[in-house]
C-alpha cells in the first residue's frame, strides 16, 4: 500500500507555481515568509539526506547478511551440540545444571539472532523499490522547497530594493 501511494505521488506532476506577495505586504511579512520557506527547505533536505543514507546503509549491509546468517547458524548448531552432549539428567550437580541452563539461554538468544537476520534479509528484497521511490520523492520535495525558498528570497530582495529607492526619493 505504501509503495503504491508513493508511486502515485511521484507520478503526479510537480507543482511549478511560484510564490507571490500581495502589494500591501510589509517587508517584515515577506521576510517571515522567506524564513518559513527556508525552514521547510531545510527539513526537506534533511529528509532527502536521511533517505539517501538509509539506502546506502542497506546496500552496504545486504551483501553481509548471508555470511552473518551462516555464522549465526553455525554457532547455533554448536550450542545445540553442546547442550545435547550434556544430556537432560535431572540429577546433575548444581554447577553442571547451571552450565546447562546458561547454554540453553545462549542457544535461545542465538536462535533469536538467526531469525532476526533472516527477517532482515527478507525485508530487503521486499522493500528495496519502496526505498528508491521514497528517495525520489524526498529529492523532488527538496528541490521544490529549495525553489520556493529562492523565490521568496528574490521577492524579499526586490521589496528591499523598492523600499531603498523610495527612501532615496524622499
Amino acid at each position: 500500500a505504501r509503495l503504491s501511494e508513493a508511486r502515485a505521488e511521484l507520478a503526479k506532476p510537480q507543482s511549478t507555481a511560484t510564490p507571490t506577495a500581495a502589494n500591501d505586504s510589509s517587508l517584515a511579512e515577506l521576510e517571515r515568509s522567506a524564513l518559513a520557506a527556508e525552514e521547510i527547505a531545510k527539513v526537506a533536505n534533511t529528509e532527502l539526506r536521511t533517505a539517501e543514507a538509509n539506502q546506502q546503509l542497506r546496500s552496504q549491509r545486504q551483501p553481509l547478511l548471508p555470511q552473518l546468517i551462516a555464522t549465526a547458524r553455525d554457532k547455533l548448531a554448536s550450542l545445540t551440540t553442546q547442550l545435547d552432549a550434556q544430556g537432560s539428567d535431572p540429577t546433575l550437580a548444581e554447577p553442571a545444571m547451571s552450565q546447562r541452563v546458561a547454554l540453553a539461554a545462549e542457544r535461545y538468544a542465538m536462535a533469536q539472532d538467526v531469525a532476526k537476520l533472516e527477517a532482515e534479509l527478507a525485508s530487503y528484497s521486499g522493500s528495496e523499490e519502496l526505498l528508491v521511490v521514497l528517495r525520489d520523492l524526498a529529492a523532488r520535495r527538496a528541490n521544490r522547497a529549495d525553489d520556493v525558498a529562492r523565490a521568496w528570497q528574490a521577492i524579499v530582495a526586490s521589496r528591499r530594493t523598492q523600499e531603498a529607492k523610495l527612501a532615496e526619493q524622499s
